[in-house]
């Protein structure tokens, strides 16, 4: 069997992490940079794969980029394609591989994925001797962010364009619209926990819509800082 960790990426360490996901054992390969010693953050990719510029933030944040130094213990799981690149083929590959873990248009339902980026945010503090994690999402993983909130060695989270379930088109059904990928469970949870949030979208982006960031506003009551807002 092909290791996870079969193609490697300049700067980055890789390792195999094996967890619970959707009720079947998934391992995948866990690229991280930058210093150990600085505090940890689990930066996942998104629809495209894990491309150069989802690389390039991660070296970025990691501390090569002034504004960032002493930068961050950067981590980046690989969930489907190839490292470092990105694909129109992922576009299709990407949900085909994940269908069985990522909720992509079920209203108020979560992912089961977030139980295995779970594991791996406690993976990470145990490794950094750390007590907090700070998680990005973006786009197809912006929702997993928000799931991770309520997660007890989570510090911090910013959702970029969390676009889960995927409205089919602009005119789909406000429902769909304004979910925001968790079950009013976790929601309360995530709200609950008091840990900080930031949301981020585009603002005529109707991949991520408005009404969408209007629940985030209602259920957090401004706990999070979303913009626009």
């Amino acid at each position: 069997m092909t290791s996870p960790c079969s193609e490697p990426l300049e700067g980055f360490q890789c390792r195999s992490f094996e967890a619970d996901s959707g009720g079947a054992t998934k391992v995948r390969a866990i690229y991280s940079i930058g210093p150990e010693d600085r505090p940890p953050v689990l930066l996942m990719h998104e629809l495209p794969g894990m491309s150069p510029e989802c690389v390039q933030l991660a070296r970025d944040l990691s501390g090569s980029h002034p504004d960032y130094q002493p930068g961050f213990n950067m981590h980046l799981p690989l969930l489907f394609g190839r490292p470092d690149q990105e694909s129109m083929v992922n576009w299709v590959r990407g949900p085909w591989c994940l269908r069985r873990e990522m909720s992509f248009f079920a209203a108020g339902k979560a992912s089961p994925i977030t139980a295995w980026m779970g594991a791996l945010v406690d993976d990470i503090a145990e490794r950094n001797d750390a007590d907090a994690v700070g998680v990005i999402g973006m786009c197809l993983s912006g929702n997993l962010a928000l799931g991770l909130v309520a997660h007890p060695r989570v510090g911090a989270a910013v959702s970029a364009q969390p676009s889960l379930p995927f409205p089919i088109w602009k005119f789909s059904p406000r429902r769909i619209k304004a979910d925001v990928g968790l079950s009013q469970r976790e929601l309360d949870a995530a709200v609950a926990s008091k840990t900080p949030v930031t949301a981020l979208r585009y603002s005529e982006d109707w991949r991520c819509p408005r009404e969408r960031f209007e629940t985030l506003a209602t259920e957090w009551g401004g706990g999070a800082r979303l913009s626009p807002p």
